[in-house]
């Protein structure tokens, strides 16, 4: 494929939504720990963390923050086992979008369809 405004385009979209969509996850975890566990929830949950990585939670790359959502998911949040399953499949598409490669259509309609199920998602849990 050769560089045209047209894969440009694309990338940035798909960039935009993976961007929004990380950063939905993150902000929905910590609202979520802060609400049940208080704002030291950091410090709670380190025991636990362990399994998971020993870094902070700010810091954790996307696959590390799927795995923290998944580990935590019946403890604290009330994401849908499909959609956890959902989104670490986009882990592929993450990379090739971190290692500057273009997505087939295919992959930018995946990335699509999950950031729209994350949206709703959240929305439900939210009620």
């Amino acid at each position: 494929m050769s560089l045209n405004k047209v894969n440009i385009s694309q990338m940035q979209i798909a960039y935009k939504e993976l961007y929004m969509l990380e950063n939905l996850l993150r902000k929905y975890v910590v609202t979520e720990l802060n609400r049940r566990l208080g704002h030291n929830w950091e410090n709670k949950i380190k025991k636990y963390k362990l399994t998971i990585t020993k870094k902070e939670f700010i810091k954790l790359h996307f696959h590390e923050l799927l795995s923290f959502i998944s580990f935590f998911n019946n403890l604290y949040f009330d994401l849908s086992e499909k959609l956890i399953h959902e989104l670490k499949q986009l882990n592929l598409i993450r990379n090739k979008i971190a290692h500057c490669t273009l997505l087939t259509s295919l992959e930018q309609e995946k990335l699509h369809i999950v950031y729209l199920q994350v949206l709703d998602e959240l929305k439900r849990v939210r009620r």
